[in-house]
Parts: C-alpha cells; sequence; structure tokens
C-alpha cells in the first residue's frame, strides 16, 4: 500500500513559512508527516493538527516547552503523536522509518539494515542517498535562516523515494 509522507524539520517557530509547507502537502495528498525536531513553540502542534495532516514526531534540540508540547499532544486525539526523544522508529505502508534528529547517526542506522528509510535533521540542508537499499533523506529546513530556503521531502513508501520540495518566495 502506497502511502505519500511529508518530511519536515527544523521549523524553528517559523509560522508563515509552515503554513505554506502545509498548504503545499495538503494540495499533493499527503497523508501524514513526519516531524523531525526542532519545531520551537506548542503553536506549531496546533498549526499542525489544525491542517487535518495526521502528524508523528520528535524532539530536536531546540525545542522549548516540551511539557506544554506532549499536553497538547495528548488532546489532540491521535492528530499529532509526539515520541519523547530526539528519534523514533514508525511503520507505515509496509516500510520501517527511523527518524532522528541529529545526522551523526543517520549513516550507521541506515548502515545497520533495519530500516528501509532514516530521516534526519537537525544541520538544515538538503539530502538524498541510499545506503545499500536504505533511503537517507534530510529535507532541509521550513524556517529558512541557515539556507535562504524553504524545503520539505515527500516520501513514498510504495517506491521508498522522497521528492525534495522547494518553496518558492512568491508561495510564501
Amino acid at each position: 500500500m502506497s502511502i505519500l509522507l511529508g518530511i519536515i524539520s527544523d521549523i524553528h517557530d517559523h509560522r508563515s513559512h509552515l503554513q505554506a509547507v502545509l498548504a503545499d502537502a495538503a494540495a499533493r495528498d499527503v497523508e501524514h508527516l513526519l516531524c523531525l525536531g526542532d519545531m520551537g513553540a506548542p503553536k506549531i502542534l496546533l498549526m499542525c493538527i489544525a491542517s487535518r495532516i495526521p502528524c508523528t514526531a520528535i524532539y530536536g534540540n531546540n525545542d522549548a516547552e516540551k511539557h506544554k508540547m506532549a499536553l497538547v499532544a495528548h488532546e489532540s486525539e491521535g492528530a499529532f503523536t509526539l515520541m519523547n526523544n530526539t528519534y523514533g522508529v514508525v511503520t507505515m505502508g509496509g516500510r520501517t522509518l527511523c527518524m532522528i534528529h541529529h545526522p551523526t547517526l543517520a549513516l550507521s542506522l541506515a548502515r545497520s539494515g533495519d530500516y528501509d528509510a532514516v530521516f534526519y535533521g537537525h544541520n538544515h540542508t538538503l539530502h538524498q542517498e541510499y545506503v545499500g537499499d536504505c533511503l537517507v533523506c534530510n529535507p532541509g529546513e521550513i524556517c529558512g535562516y541557515s539556507t535562504g530556503t524553504v524545503s520539505y521531502a515527500i516520501y513514498d513508501t510504495a517506491s521508498n523515494t522522497a521528492e525534495s520540495i522547494t518553496l518558492s518566495s512568491y508561495s510564501l
């Protein structure tokens, strides 16, 4: 079964960019979001919930108000799942997917053979490669602070591929 997943990271509380990404993801029929951390504050979770695209997230090193974020996720009735760490594993569309905020372990996790894809964030840099049959992907940044580019990825569970999506300034 093919599922389209939106892979997002490094929002850093940039709400207008997140709104543009959520609208773009909805227009492309993204069925679920995986957020790789550095959301910023609880309002980011509320925006994701309001988008009606279910989301599974991990923390990054710059997430504030973790207790409040956990409460928002708990009260979302399953619309937002927040793992209590900077890494997590999910199974979707028949694929085993690893989410990790820091890039240092991404390649080692891919080499383990345990995952179909490893998604990471933190360094804000778009990146894709395969380690054997495992896709390793960084969707870039939503905030645009480091690279000046707002980007995310759409992962297709059927093909085990990801498309990098860059939003131009006219859509922001």
